[in-house]
Formats: C-alpha cells, structure tokens, sequence
C-alpha cells in the first residue's frame, strides 16, 4: 500500500493547460521581460511546492494569511 500525501491529497501544481503554457514558454525566452530574483532558501521552497514536498500547501501564504497563522500558533503555544 502506497504512503498517503500529508493532508491526503498530493497538490498537483504541473502547468497541462497548453494555451497557457505556450505564453509561460514565451515568458521563459524572455527572462529580461520579467525580474524575479530568489535566494538560495527561497529557490530550496519552489523546488518542495513544484516536487509535493510541502503538500498539501499549493502555494505560498499572502500577509493576511501569514498573521492568521502565526496568531493561531502563539494561541497554542498559550495553551500547552
């Protein structure tokens, strides 16, 4: 029996849409079109969310969601 993904579904982040991968490919002959520069632990958690690493997580959290989570987690930290 195969190990189930954390949280039960392994996210699937694989562009298959070929209208729109055709435009990321175009994107991709043309780095000087856009300016993304990441770090070294910044690339380490694009490769984890590309390869499930951090399923079932299907991308990274926006501000808003980050304050909710670290709320959340010192609440808990309060009641241990």
């Amino acid at each position: 029996m195969a190990n189930q993904p954390h949280g039960g579904v392994l996210q699937d982040l694989v562009n298959r849409d070929k209208d729109i991968a055709a435009d990321l490919v175009k994107l991709a002959e043309h780095p000087d079109t856009f300016n993304y520069v990441l770090d070294d632990r910044q690339l380490c958690d694009l490769e984890l969310l590309l390869s499930g690493g951090f399923s079932p997580l299907d991308g990274f959290l926006d501000e808003e969601e980050y304050k909710s989570y670290v709320q959340c987690s010192q609440k808990a930290k309060d009641m241990c």
